[in-house]
């Protein structure tokens, strides 16, 4: 009796010291998972420059020299307000009301040039607002930008805000960039004097659904838009596909297969694809299709992830099924992916704890691309590809949830 009453007391202690240290390892990677989103957050923030505009990149080591980016600085404004709802800055609505004054030319010596349409330059010069590296007017860049200043003017809900938002936003004649009805084509620029190139045209489907949502949004009156809105964009069942494996994916031409990027755009920047069960779905298919190709290679879990950013050895390189040579990882990609998987956090904190991704910059920590087994780091960390990571993290329930990315996008249903 005794000796049985000894080994249950030793039972009882050894679960209670794996009961602890689960619990330890628990409160770990929470920690890391913490310490991950706040370090993304801080990385837009060291994107940002004194007049309120974003860098498209920053050197981890050296003297920086990339532009403004206008992508950029619309995922800088999102930023701010996940800093805000997460309680990591108290002046977010002071910091877009000055990027907002920039975008507009209402800081002094700083006047972004523009189309005559309304549309941007891709790069601008830092100090002055001109047109850098030789940058089209972009028609993509642009809808980024205006998504995300809507979405911070919903989210701060600012007289300022508002008013500059509604300035801009009747500034810019989106249904100029419409080129075609019947095929859904689209201008990717603009011209100077007004119109698009027609030398450089897109055709559903893209990341650039969410220049036809802003669109449609600008034009809820037009019968034209409404068709074009309709024929191309209402329902999945219209748009081009392709298979691989299992999965139909979504595409702009048969036997092609798009970044996994593309579609995740579409899920933060556009509401008619997040809100809509198809698109979502289809999103899900795109995430299942991503991990079989990284598996049929010959990777496990949590090797995976088709995005975009710095390339092997240098340059910038754009990954997708049968388009990744070098097996790069995207990390910022499994985090996008958080919306609809949120298991894949478990990925996240592998690779945290394995520092595979892992670098640190501007003292802080945080998850970039990678190649396994390679000694390889990128040079830079690239804004536009990297708000995956941030936009990703604060979609997880215990977070922001995505209801945060829901109640402040533009919807056709506010019209």
């Amino acid at each position: 009796m005794k000796f049985t009453l000894i080994r249950l007391n030793i039972l009882f202690l050894l679960l209670l010291l794996l009961s602890c240290s689960r619990t330890a390892v628990q409160e770990k990677s929470e920690t890391n998972l913490d310490s991950l989103f706040k370090n993304s957050f801080e990385a837009f923030q060291a994107l940002r420059l004194e007049q309120g505009m974003y860098r498209d990149a920053r050197l981890f080591e050296g003297t920086d020299f990339h532009p403004i980016s206008i992508a950029t600085t619309g995922m800088g404004l999102m930023a701010l307000c996940i800093g805000q709802e997460m309680g990591w800055i108290q002046d977010g609505a002071a910091q877009a009301e000055k990027t907002l004054r920039s975008i507009l030319g209402k800081q002094e010596g700083f006047s972004p040039e523009r189309s005559k349409d309304g549309f941007f330059h891709h790069f601008l010069e830092l100090n002055t607002g001109a047109q850098a590296w030789e940058s089209e007017f972009s028609t993509i860049d642009t809808a980024l930008l205006m998504t995300a200043v809507l979405f911070a003017s919903q989210y701060f809900d600012t007289d300022t805000l508002s008013r500059d938002a509604e300035a801009l936003w009747n500034s810019i004649d989106f249904k100029a960039a419409l080129k075609e009805v019947d095929t859904g084509a689209m201008f990717m620029k603009m011209n100077a004097m007004g119109g698009g190139d027609t030398t450089a045209v897109t055709l559903p489907y893209s990341e650039y659904m969410i220049l036809a949502h802003l669109i449609k949004l600008q034009n809820p009156t037009s019968e034209t838009v409404d068709q074009f809105w309709s024929q191309h964009y209402g329902s999945i069942t219209t748009l081009p596909k392709s298979t691989y494996g299992d999965y139909e994916l979504l595409t702009d031409q048969a036997d092609r297969y798009l970044s996994s990027f593309t579609h995740l755009f579409n899920y933060y920047f556009c509401s008619a694809f997040s809100s809509s069960k198809e698109y979502v779905s289809q999103l899900s298919s795109t995430k299942m299709a991503d991990q079989l190709w990284w598996s049929n290679q010959g990777y496990s879990k949590p090797y995976w992830g088709h995005g975009a950013g710095s390339g092997y050895p240098d340059g910038y390189d754009v990954n997708a099924i049968n388009n990744n040579p070098n097996r790069i990882v995207s990390p910022s990609i499994i985090a996008g992916y958080l919306a609809v998987y949120p298991e894949g956090k478990e990925d996240l904190l592998y690779l945290w704890n394995s520092k595979e991704g892992q670098i640190e910059w501007e003292n802080k920590k945080i998850l970039w691309r990678f190649i396994p087994d390679k000694t390889w780091k990128p040079k830079e960390i690239i804004g536009i590809d990297f708000g995956l990571m941030l936009f990703g993290l604060a979609s997880l329930p215990e977070y922001l949830g995505t209801s945060f990315f829901m109640t402040h996008l533009p919807s056709l249903e506010d019209q």
